[in-house]
């Protein structure tokens, strides 16, 4: 049975981007090996902004990782000769609340610095699973770089595209607050909504009636004339003509003010 000084534990440090969670890494990471504990860094492979070899904050400090890969079962049983376990872009691990729980079991302690939300403020990866399990959260925050002035607790994406893991910086993000992030997202909506309304218009086929000249009877009536189809929909009338006299059809058409059809006795 493992006795309880075995267990490590768990530390997360989450925000969005642009607030120094990969440099709050960095920070703890240096403090452990001031106290000559080892450490094993991983990074995502994806992840090559600034160095495809080192894990590098946004203000350009690096910091040399251990093993680069997709997944982190991919480093084996490495880390198990370390006694720090540090995890940067957490967010971007499929298995990242697995080797965390495991490492932190090993007697490991497990630094993670990750997103909690993506660029529509939606959960990111199983970050938010690894919370429950982490002793320790911290979550940092941002200037706003849209307003300047205000605490940014959320990640603005400003290019086009629906994928929910683009790595950039800040070519493709901006830290933002509440009042700034609703407002951008409010008037991409209306702006997206008036181009494929455009789209929508350029594409629909065009009405036969209209690619001739031809109003239809509904659209005539509606622009206030008369519908040239308007003549075909009532049967000739024969104006002024009497019937036969041995006809014993007792009745003759005429036509009333309103252009109904009344019958009306015939008389001798």
């Amino acid at each position: 049975m493992m006795s309880e000084e075995s267990y490590g534990h768990i530390e997360l440090i989450i925000g969005p981007m642009f607030a120094g969670k990969t440099t709050e890494l960095m920070r703890r990471v240096r403090r452990e090996s001031y106290a000559k504990r080892s450490c094993y860094i991983v990074k995502h492979s994806r992840d090559v902004r600034y160095n495809s070899a080192c894990v590098s904050s946004h203000d350009m400090q690096v910091l040399g990782a251990t093993a680069a890969v997709a997944k982190l079962c991919e480093v084996g049983d490495a880390w198990r000769a370390y006694d720090v376990v540090a995890v940067d872009e957490g967010q971007f691990f499929p298995d990242i609340v697995e080797f965390c729980n495991l490492a932190a079991d090993a007697g490991k302690t497990v630094i993670v610095s990750a997103l909690d939300g993506d660029y529509r403020r939606r959960p990111f990866g199983a970050i938010c699973c690894l919370i429950p399990l982490a002793e320790s959260v911290k979550k940092l925050s941002a200037v706003c770089m849209a307003c300047h002035c205000r605490a940014a607790s959320f990640t603005y994406r400003t290019v086009s595209s629906e994928k929910q893991e683009l790595i950039g910086g800040s070519d493709k993000y901006i830290a933002a607050c509440r009042s700034c992030f609703v407002t951008k997202a409010r008037k991409r909506s209306r702006e997206e909504a008036a181009s494929r309304s455009v789209e929508a218009q350029t594409d629909a086929p065009q009405h036969p009636e209209a690619e001739t000249g031809t109003p239809s009877t509904k659209a005539a009536g509606a622009a206030g004339f008369t519908s040239p189809l308007s003549d075909c929909a009532a049967p000739p009338l024969c104006l002024g003509v009497e019937a036969p006299a041995n006809d014993k059809a007792p009745a003759a058409r005429r036509l009333s003010v309103a252009g109904a059809e009344e019958l009306s006795p015939q008389t001798e």
